[in-house]
């Protein structure tokens, strides 16, 4: 089930969310890659569906920020870029720092003045900053 577990019996539903996370702090935040993350895609215009693991699927999807994720404490709003990199050592891979970079200050420009950090989700489940 989709919600926000606050170690109660019931999850707080998506809806009522926001609310919840206003009033209490983020201790710790799960992202689940979705179900649908192996289907087909189509490009910018919806001119054309690229199956999956076509060229164009993969330049489609490795183009996306896999996940953002923003976090209020009292200091403010903090944003995490998570990029899932399955195989190898992300960071080594200078090409891999450079379009992690590119997320991070495309989100940078969205929301000033916020603190906002970059990281590798690796296959074995690693965070690993840059």
């Amino acid at each position: 089930m989709t919600g926000v577990y606050t170690g109660d019996a019931q999850p707080v539903l998506p809806h009522d969310a926001l609310a919840l996370l206003r009033t209490q702090p983020v201790d710790l935040a799960v992202i689940i890659i979705g179900a649908n993350d192996t289907e087909g895609l189509f490009d910018d215009d919806h001119k054309h569906a690229y199956p999956l693991m076509s060229p164009g699927w993969k330049a489609i999807y490795g183009a996306r920020i896999d996940r953002l994720v923003a976090l209020q404490d009292p200091a403010g709003t903090s944003w995490w870029v998570l990029d899932y990199k399955l195989q190898g050592a992300p960071a080594a891979d200078a090409a891999n720092r450079e379009q992690l970079q590119r997320y991070v200050d495309a989100v940078q420009r969205l929301q000033p003045g916020e603190r906002v950090r970059g990281a590798f989700i690796t296959g074995a489940g690693e965070l690993v900053e840059p």
